[in-house]
């Protein structure tokens, strides 16, 4: 059985989706409040260079928008310690980028 006490919980969306569990989640974040780290979700796969499977999976873009994320990360001396956020639009580039305090109060 589940309590609620004082402290919270955040999980991907995605993955109570997945589960079944959607209606669950108390409330949803909004990512333009909330941004994924940079380069979030990008996932590489390494193939031979004559497999035809690559073409299959690469999506137009992608690798220019995860190079645009992490670029955002690199101009700001950023890593795994500073919270950065960074998120691309699909429609041409657009790329929308904060840095918040290491205490999360602004």
């Amino acid at each position: 059985m589940l309590t609620a006490g004082p402290g919270a919980v955040v999980l991907a969306a995605a993955g109570l989706d997945r589960l079944g569990l959607a209606d669950t989640a108390t409330q949803r974040l909004p990512a333009e409040d909330f941004l994924p780290d940079p380069g979030q979700g990008a996932l590489a796969i390494q193939v031979r260079r004559d497999d035809s499977l690559l073409a299959e999976l690469s999506r137009a873009g992608d690798a220019v928008a995860v190079r645009a994320e992490r670029g955002t990360m690199y101009a700001l001396l950023g890593g795994c310690t500073l919270p950065i956020g960074a998120e691309h639009t699909s429609a041409g580039l657009r790329l929308t980028g904060c840095v918040t305090a290491l205490d999360g109060r602004h």
